[in-house]
């Protein structure tokens, strides 16, 4: 089996998208254990504050967007 990954960032080298191809090809949402489910095609969307530092994150998956993380800055 071969995995490729390819991954694009934002200017500030956060992820914000991940298309997996395999050969051979697979059957996408595959289950993970202990972790969210591996799709075709994710994204990701980032709520920055003043200073540029992302304060939500949120993973978009079949036109769907789920908040995945939340920081806070002191």
């Amino acid at each position: 089996k071969i995995e490729i990954n390819n991954y694009k960032y934002d200017k500030f080298n956060n992820l914000i998208e991940v298309i997996r191809n395999s050969i051979p090809k697979e059957t996408y949402p595959i289950p993970v254990v202990g972790g969210r489910f591996h799709y075709e095609i994710e994204k990701y969307r980032y709520v920055y504050n003043k200073d540029n530092l992302w304060i939500e994150k949120y993973w978009i998956v079949e036109d769907k967007e789920y908040l995945i993380e939340k920081r806070k800055f002191k």
